[in-house]
């Protein structure tokens, strides 16, 4: 438990410092426009191999991390639920932020708790049906939350300057 917790500390030590870096600028200026940054001598190929792979040794631990905490790893964990929820995790919390996904993720686990409780209170035959009314919840944060959660966020604080 503490190792998880300590491993995302320290990635999202490191995920500020990448994104903060020259690195982090170029990988910007490639997804804005990728010709842009070949025309002013930089070669935007090694910098993507370069960011999959960070990427890709950051999902290497987040996988051992899970197959240690949960001391068990069948394929039923590769279902494609699975990757629908982290997809709506980091719709909900932001794209493009470091903080999104960690929002998302826990409005994303208080709503799968709370939903079904406040259905059961409410209508007790529908609380297994709690992802009905997930579903307006996610789409309104899509179409009057532009950034998701970070975003309204990010908004409310400059509202308050």
């Amino acid at each position: 438990y503490y190792l998880i917790w300590t491993s995302l500390t320290l990635v999202s030590i490191l995920l500020m410092f990448v994104v903060g870096s020259r690195f982090g600028v170029v990988l910007r200026a490639i997804k804005d426009n990728e010709s842009r940054v070949e025309a002013m001598g930089l070669a935007p190929l090694q910098f993507k191999i370069t960011g999959y792979l960070i990427s890709a040794m950051i999902c290497g631990l987040a996988g051992a991390l899970f197959a240690s905490w949960q001391e068990y790893v069948s394929p039923d964990i590769m279902h494609w639920t699975r990757s629908g929820e982290l997809m709506i995790i980091i719709i909900l919390g932001g794209l493009g932020t470091l903080a999104g996904p960690l929002i998302g993720a826990v409005a994303f686990l208080l709503l799968e708790e709370t939903l079904p409780e406040l259905l059961h209170a409410i209508a007790p035959n529908y609380a297994e049906n709690w992802m009905i009314i997930f579903g307006p919840i996610l789409i309104a944060i899509v179409l009057f939350a532009r950034g998701g959660l970070m975003g309204l966020l990010q908004r409310f604080n400059r509202g308050k300057r």
